[in-house]
């Protein structure tokens, strides 16, 4: 059986796939993927035959400021509204033309893609192929149960919150998000598909199979998901690397301090991934909230060296990257700006969280953190130390949050989650 891989020029959107096709090449699949060059490694690692993008659809998203000066202006809404424009609506259609092009090539029985890839729905549109999606961010699928995505808001029950729900589906398509249905109907026209006029949030759903990489009980509840939505989870026993779901664990030599691990009485790692890595958002607070105070902090810059945070206080140490997959076994509490993987690692790990994010997904996960009760929301980019320091110590002290993360951690079904999600990977082809 023959797949055909794609997924968005970014470690976030792409690293979390590889599992997936690893496990289609050790089953005898033949695997291409066509994604950023920066992917290269990532993608021939699984033994899948990687396909480069357009250099020109192929930004550097670790440094989306130089990539694009005009968004380091921009700031909440009209950010979002831009990434969703440039970043993914606008190179779908170039996208769409090039896989039609490798599927003439060589045929493939099913088109996988990352969430943002929507060009693997609208190329399922235009040929018919079989077409999947793996859900590396908070579902975003339009329903009457669940505020719009991008809003960070949580469901409220009953009727009259589903009149809100459906009051603000409209606001955001019709007056927020605009001139991005505009653009997604200009650049659909473009490849020969009619114009809709949704909301391309809604087209990241535009597919037959959605496996989505978190629990259930994670999620907003919903009356109206469509069946061809399967929640697998985080594996802890695949997440060896600080990035999720690689397909083998690294090697990592343990560094000196790695000791105080088991004599601390309480560890907190904070993070703040590898996209949103000012130390001044949140690794400065979080040192600086809990300096003194009995617990061992681990700061982790995301592959920046240590030195910009400066003098740390004795009772804490910092890494540019350590495996989260080696770390999270002694930590007590997670500190992050709220990277979707991250937070699932934290969870199937069983660790709470206390999340502190409003870019790129981060509003929509850590509203989900709030009211799936696995952690606490501190709803800003840049919290005070003090509000650090007593979200900290309420999650440590409240076993509820422990509980929260056990009851959500639990909510997927057993099983290896890429085993199940290549064996309906195969269905579908």
């Amino acid at each position: 059986m023959e797949f055909l891989f794609t997924t968005v020029p970014e470690t976030g959107h792409s690293v979390p796939l590889a599992p997936f096709a690893a496990e289609l090449v050790r089953r005898g699949h033949g695997v291409r993927w066509y994604t950023g060059s920066r992917l290269k490694d990532v993608v021939e690692e699984t033994g899948a035959e990687f396909l480069a993008m357009p250099a020109e659809w192929d930004p550097d998203q670790s440094d989306l400021s130089a990539a694009f000066p005009e968004r380091a202006k921009l700031t909440g809404l009209a950010q979002g509204r831009f990434d969703i424009e440039h970043l993914f609506v606008r190179p779908s259609g170039a996208h769409v033309e090039a896989l039609a092009e490798l599927l003439r090539e060589r045929p493939a029985q099913a088109v996988v893609g990352d969430t943002w890839s929507l060009a693997v729905g609208w190329l399922g549109e235009r040929t018919g192929v079989a077409t999947a999606t793996i859900g590396v961010n908070p579902l975003m699928f339009p329903s009457s149960d669940a505020p719009p995505a991008g809003l960070g808001m949580t469901p409220l029950k009953g009727s009259l919150g589903r009149l809100r729900n459906r009051i603000l589906n409209f606001v955001v398509r019709r007056f927020a998000l605009a001139s991005s249905v505009r653009l997604t109907d200009d650049v659909r026209a473009g490849i020969g598909l009619p114009r809709a006029g949704r909301n391309p949030l809604a087209y990241t759903a535009n597919t037959q199979l959605y496996l989505q990489l978190s629990p259930p009980g994670f999620e907003f509840p919903r009356g109206d998901l469509p069946d061809f939505v399967h929640f697998l989870g985080y594996p802890p026993s695949r997440s060896q690397s600080a990035e999720p779901l690689l397909s083998e664990p690294q090697p990592y030599e343990r560094p000196a301090w790695w000791h105080r691990l088991e004599s601390a009485r309480w560890v907190v790692l904070v993070t703040q991934g590898t996209i949103a890595t000012d130390p001044k958002s949140l690794l400065h607070p979080t040192i600086e909230g809990l300096a003194g105070r009995d617990v061992l902090i681990v700061a982790v810059t995301g592959g920046a060296a240590t030195e910009v945070l400066g003098p740390l206080p004795a009772n804490a140490v910092a890494e540019p990257f350590i495996p989260f997959g080696e770390l999270l076994p002694h930590v007590d509490v997670m500190v992050t700006n709220g990277g979707f993987g991250g937070v699932q690692l934290a969870i199937a790990h069983g660790v709470p969280l206390v999340v502190a994010g409003t870019t790129e997904d981060k509003k929509e996960v850590n509203a989900r953190v709030g009211y799936a009760r696995v952690g606490i929301d501190l709803k800003t980019d840049t919290p005070s130390p003090e509000a650090v320091a007593s979200a900290v110590e309420k999650v440590l002290i409240e076993p509820d949050y422990r509980k929260a993360v056990a009851r959500v951690r639990g909510s997927t079904s057993p099983g290896d989650p890429v085993e199940r999600g290549a064996d309906l990977l195969e269905r579908l082809g």
